[in-house]
């Protein structure tokens, strides 16, 4: 009589025969299903099926335009490389901006230089004293506290009567302390200050003799057109912005 566990059929084995056939080593021919319910043989395409139906679902759902997720990434890579734009935009702007303030901040600085400045105290204490010989130039340098130095070298190239009557004076001047700044040139003529002025513009013929160049050499001719009387005496010196002086000695004003 056949075991109350066994199913019968074909496909059905009992509990008692496998465990004879694991305890005698033979090899079940295939699993052992409760009941004989043994999968239908196609249960793994039917879920395959599923899959593919809910995919297709999915994507109607999404529409044919909808962006895939490699399309989706493309507006942040494009937002990145914008970014990346504006900041190497920003920076050339940044650097311009700079060299240009670096720019006018040297014109500056090149007129401030370059510019006379008020007269000192010095020089106004000459223009009011009364220099008509090497005696009374040189009380009024010491009434002005200024010191001589050899440092100041000069020379006057050009002093002439114009049409109109007055006397154009030309020539050089340079301080080998002062950098390159303007000196003060003072002429006296029969004893009164007739000219003050300041250097201004280079010679190149002076700046190739003496060695001189850049700033150095910016600032050594002078020129300048003032009245005298033929026959006065003129007396020319040179102030430095450090409170010296040089004296060109004296010269006859032209008829």
């Amino acid at each position: 009589m056949p075991d109350r566990n066994e199913t019968g059929g074909r496909s059905g084995r009992t509990f008692r025969g496998a465990e004879q056939d694991r305890m005698s080593g033979v090899r079940p021919k295939g699993p052992s299903y409760p009941g004989g319910n043994r999968p239908m043989p196609g249960a793994s395409l039917a879920e395959r099926d599923l899959r593919l139906l809910s995919m297709a679902a999915s994507a109607k759902t999404r529409g044919p335009d909808a962006p895939r997720r490699s399309d989706q990434r493309a507006p942040r890579r494009s937002r990145s490389g914008l970014a990346r734009l504006l900041v190497r935009a920003w920076a050339i702007w940044a650097v311009t901006a700079f060299v240009g303030v670096l720019g006018v901040l040297g014109t500056f600085a090149v007129l401030w230089f370059n510019a006379p400045g008020a007269p000192s105290r010095a020089v106004a204490v000459l223009a009011n004293s009364a220099v008509s010989d090497a005696d009374t130039l040189l009380t009024a340098v010491q009434t002005a506290a200024l010191q001589g130095t050899p440092d100041v070298k000069g020379s006057i190239d050009e002093v002439r009567r114009t049409d109109d009557g007055q006397v154009t004076l030309k020539g050089w001047v340079v301080d080998a302390a002062s950098a390159g700044r303007p000196l003060t040139v003072m002429v006296f003529a029969g004893g009164r200050n007739a000219l003050t002025t300041a250097t201004r513009g280079a010679r190149q013929d002076v700046a190739s003799a003496l060695g001189l160049s850049g700033q150095a050499a910016a600032n050594l001719s002078f020129e300048g057109t003032f009245s005298c009387s033929g026959g006065e005496k003129l007396i020319v010196i040179a102030v430095t912005p450090h409170e010296t002086y040089g004296y060109f000695g004296s010269r006859v004003c032209p008829q």
